[in-house]
């Protein structure tokens, strides 16, 4: 019997090299995410933090840096906002076609162990087919002594 061979072996590496490189894209825009968010929300600290100390000094000067600061500030935001939804979009596109190629190299990796299955039974069969054929070739072959007519179980009594 020869040894187990998946013809689709190379089919499921590549398949597995395509989903590890789909995860580190997956990585990569959840980190794209991350930074956007964490620009998002230090630009709304500063804002928050700017509103509590204007009111320690309100000066009209203040006040006009103040509204001037607080405009961009908001432009900011919005765009950051923007960024945000779009890589949000972005990392989900990349989820679907990771689970997309999850699914590919499951599927490969199912028939491997399928036909692994039906290999192992099948080998299985043919052991026990080569036993029972030597067992039986034991049993009924008749050992004889060369230059007698009698054969070694006729002789022992066996």
């Amino acid at each position: 019997m020869k040894a187990f061979v998946f013809r689709l072996e190379q089919v499921l590496r590549w398949r597995e090299v395509q989903t590890d490189l789909q995860k580190s894209r997956v990585a990569s825009a959840a980190g794209r995410l991350a930074a956007i968010e964490a620009g998002l929300e230090a630009r709304r600290s500063e804002l928050s933090l700017a509103a509590g100390t204007i009111l320690d000094v309100p000066t009209g000067s203040v006040l006009k840096s103040y509204a001037g600061f607080r405009d961009r500030s908001l432009v900011l935001i919005h765009q950051l906002e923007k960024q945000v939804a779009e890589a949000r979009a972005e990392l989900k596109r990349e989820m679907d076609l990771l689970v997309e190629a999850n699914r590919r190299t499951r599927l490969l990796e199912r028939l491997k162990l399928s036909s692994h299955k039906n290999w192992r039974m099948e080998f299985d069969r043919d052991l026990a087919a080569f036993v029972d054929e030597a067992f039986l070739r034991r049993d009924t072959r008749k050992r004889y002594i060369p230059g007698h007519h009698a054969t070694i179980e006729e002789r022992t009594g066996a």
